[in-house]
């Protein structure tokens, strides 16, 4: 009769342990990979953040940027089928309007404009919730009931992430560059039923206390202020601007920590489309 070593004998209870013990120890391997994978990835992220946050493109300015024609408007049926009809577009409360930039990521976007609060949209979304990129908007005391009644100069305030050309106005500081300059040089606004085009004589990292955010300056001001955001523009622009013209300025931080300057796009209006 052959007998077994009692210590190679191993009861029903512990194979099933062992089995239990292997699984248990397969599932910390996996949650452990994953916990490395997920710390890993957002190592990655937070490194590029602070890159696109800090990191300075190299941009060739100092530039004559020559005056484009005049877009063509577009025929109806040679419309992509991709472009949404403005009719169409979302409407909110306290929408005064709707903005594009030729060139970049701002295309039909909601301008803002609180009855009381100059600062409401600083923080909220077009629906009035908390987003710290806030929406683009404008002062609550400036003429936007249509084309016409606009005050001497419109200013567009909205958020942007540093150096980055990514989200929000950020994007505009695409218009340092003066080979994207010399492609794009309009931008739209429509109030109503009226779309407006208005062409960018100046790109710039504006002193603050120029205090260029005035509804309705003195001509004399302004006619200075047109000479300085000229002067301070990263290209020039061979374009034609006088006091008695509108002026639309799009508004957004240079990425400075002392705040001093902000990064402006400059353009005159160019009549209705």
């Amino acid at each position: 009769m052959e007998t077994q070593d009692e210590n190679t004998l191993h009861s029903p209870n512990q194979t099933e342990g062992d089995e239990e013990s292997g699984k248990g120890s397969g599932i910390r391997v996996f949650f452990q990979t994953a916990l490395v994978t997920l710390v890993i990835i957002l190592s990655a992220y937070l490194v590029y953040g602070v890159y696109d946050y800090y990191h300075e493109p190299q941009f060739q300015t100092n530039e004559i940027i020559k005056e484009l024609p005049a877009p063509s408007p577009t025929p109806e049926n040679h419309k992509q089928e991709s472009e949404e009809p403005e009719s169409t577009l979302p409407h909110y409360e306290n929408q005064v309007g709707i903005l594009t930039v030729d060139g970049v990521d701002v295309t039909n976007e909601p301008i803002m404009q609180h009855p009381t609060e100059d600062e409401y949209y600083l923080y909220k979304n077009e629906e009035g919730k908390y987003s710290i990129w806030g929406s683009y908007y404008v002062y609550h005391d400036w003429n936007m009931s249509s084309i016409e009644n606009l005050d001497k100069v419109t200013v567009i305030f909205g958020h942007s992430n540093g150096n980055s050309l990514h989200r929000k106005f950020s994007v505009l500081k695409n218009f340092k560059d003066a080979n994207f300059a010399r492609q794009h040089q309009y931008i739209y606004m429509t109030i109503g039923e009226e779309k407006s085009r208005w062409k960018i004589f100046a790109v710039a990292d504006y002193p603050v206390e120029n205090n260029y955010v005035q509804a309705n300056p003195s001509d004399e001001f302004l006619e200075w202020e047109i000479e300085q955001m000229k002067a301070y523009s990263y290209n020039q622009y061979e374009v034609e601007v006088t006091p008695e013209d509108k002026i639309l300025i799009l508004s957004t931080c240079t990425g400075s920590n002392q705040y001093e300057t902000r990064f402006i796009v400059c353009a005159v209006y160019d009549g209705l489309c």
